[in-house]
């Protein structure tokens, strides 16, 4: 949260943080409107102050009820810390916190043998840490502003970086050193090739970067105009899906850099991609969407196959096809994300309002609606989902600070971990699927273990 006063009135302002790509969208569409714009939801409450009175600051506190005024060491206040949301968490089920960082912690990864994972905080800094001893091995400096992506590389021979300055970085593992930088405009989102030495980038102008590391030999795909948002390597390697604050999603030839097929929605329809995923076969690929859809599409020549809407202004569930006039939803159920359960043919889409809705791929239909037990006055926002290979399990994370797994055959909530004292910015789930991760607006990383779950 943040606070202002206007005349004789504090504002308490909700900060949406980088909780989601949802919410980050439709921040970056309001500021274009206008800059000073605030939300009517953003406004928690107003707290009236009289006229020529200095209102203490032990009644000040005493008014923000629910909301932590931090102060360090020194009794100053934390410049981070301050108004971040507190939950009171039923028990703490980590095996291990990590808490170097001084701000909320956007983005985590975890290498291929778990031992080590990275971290990129709201204070400027993206650290790596051993898992065995929790201590920092090496700190990735030169950063300016909050860092948002880290990710090692697929051999874990390198970790890329990069803050909403646009600064990335890329540093060898092996000896802690920064290989190699540049610096683009505002990266939306990060990820390297699945096999080879190969960096990809999205950007808030539209273009899409392409870095062989460590030489830095650069290819961009220009922008048409509108926010590169979301992206996703195609399985063969050699494409990758690109999706747009436009609503348009295209997929790009990596070598050759020329669009393979895209998908352009009508005027009605052009809602700001969140998030994509692949089928692990290639046959589908689906978006998410601000306006709450999930749209599947045939990934050989993107034509769209079903529009698959869960709720609509009236609160009914249902899907649509492309066929069917689309239905706004309401504001509050932004996609957040989306996945596929390829062993069952399923599609994954996870909801601002905490839900995960099962899909079925050949139908369209949809299987079941997970829902997360609500606690009055918290946030139960879906952040972000793992979905596992050993069974019909996924992972979600919440703003509530829980992580749940769910059986998606069934609906079932199968367990939570708790711990964490404020909303949860990221999730991973190691390799061989023995923990998950988590990093928070609390600025702690905390480890969970899952080996026994199923």
């Amino acid at each position: 949260m943040h606070y202002c006063s206007s005349d004789n009135d504090f504002m308490i302002i909700q900060r949406r943080g980088c909780c989601g790509a949802a919410t980050r969208a439709k921040r970056s569409m309001d500021d274009e409107e206008n800059d000073q714009e605030l939300c009517e939801d953003d406004v928690v409450e107003i707290i009236s102050l009289s006229e020529g009175e200095e209102q203490p600051i032990e009644d000040l506190e005493a008014d923000l009820d629910g909301v932590e005024l931090s102060h360090d060491k020194d009794g100053s206040d934390d410049e981070y810390s301050m108004g971040v949301m507190v939950i009171q968490p039923l028990r703490d089920d980590s095996i291990t916190c990590l808490n170097e960082h001084r701000g909320p912690v956007f983005a985590i990864d975890v290498n291929s043998n778990a031992s080590l994972v990275a971290s990129g905080s709201q204070d400027d800094r993206a650290l790596v840490w051993s898992t065995s001893d929790k201590n920092v091995v090496f700190e990735c400096n030169g950063h300016t502003e909050s860092v948002t992506c880290v990710c090692f590389s697929h051999d874990d021979k390198y970790l890329a970086t990069s803050d909403l300055a646009g600064l990335v970085q890329v540093w060898q593992c092996s000896n802690e050193k920064c290989v190699w930088r540049f610096d683009a405009s505002n990266v939306e989102w990060l990820m390297w090739h699945t096999g080879a030495h190969v960096l990809l980038a999205g950007t808030t102008d539209g273009d899409g970067w392409i870095w062989r590391i460590p030489s830095g030999d650069c290819k961009t795909i220009p922008s048409h105009g509108s926010g590169n948002m979301a992206g996703v390597l195609m399985p063969n390697g050699k494409s990758s899906c690109f999706g747009y604050s436009d609503g348009s999603v295209k997929i790009w030839d990596l070598k050759t850099v020329s669009l393979v097929s895209s998908y352009n929605p009508s005027p009605n329809q052009m809602s700001p991609v969140t998030c994509l995923s692949v089928h692990p076969d290639a046959s589908v690929l689906v978006s998410g969407h601000i306006d709450g859809t999930a749209r599947l599409f045939n990934a050989s020549n993107m034509k769209l196959i079903a529009m698959l809407n869960l709720v609509t202004p009236g609160g009914e569930n249902k899907g649509t096809s492309q066929e069917n006039e689309q239905e706004e939803p309401a504001e509050d159920h932004f996609t957040e994300a989306v996945g596929f359960l390829s062993s069952h043919n399923l599609i994954l889409v996870g909801y601002v309002t905490g839900s995960l809705a099962v899909w079925d791929i050949p139908t369209q239909k949809l299987r079941h609606v997970c829902k997360p037990e609500k606690n009055e006055g918290q946030d139960a926002t879906l952040v972000r989902m793992c979905v596992s290979e050993r069974g019909p399990f996924v992972y979600s994370c919440h703003f509530d600070g829980v992580i749940r797994l769910w059986n998606v055959l069934t609906a079932q909530c199968m367990r939570e971990w708790h711990g964490h004292t404020a909303g949860i910015l990221d999730i991973k789930l190691t390799k061989d699927e023995s923990m998950i991760l988590s990093s928070s607006d609390d600025s702690t990383v905390r480890l969970y273990e899952t080996r026994n779950i199923t």
